[in-house]
């Protein structure tokens, strides 16, 4: 199945909710962007870098969108 980029913001923004987080503070768009950028640059999931508690939020939600 092939998802357009409301149809992979709309997952993140429920994944977000799911992992109880702040989607004012962690806006899907922004999140989905990032996400976009390490799929762009071959990075998995798990090995997605972290340097801040908003690389491990977008790490969790990165491994969540996997897991489907």
């Amino acid at each position: 199945m092939i998802f357009d980029s409301d149809d992979q913001e709309r997952i993140v923004k429920s994944i977000i909710k799911e992992l109880n987080l702040n989607d004012k503070l962690y806006r899907a768009p922004s999140i989905h962007a990032a996400i976009s950028r390490a799929k762009n640059e071959l990075i998995l999931p798990e090995d997605y870098p972290i340097n801040t508690y908003r690389d491990e939020v977008v790490k969790r939600v990165y491994i969540d969108i996997k897991k489907d």
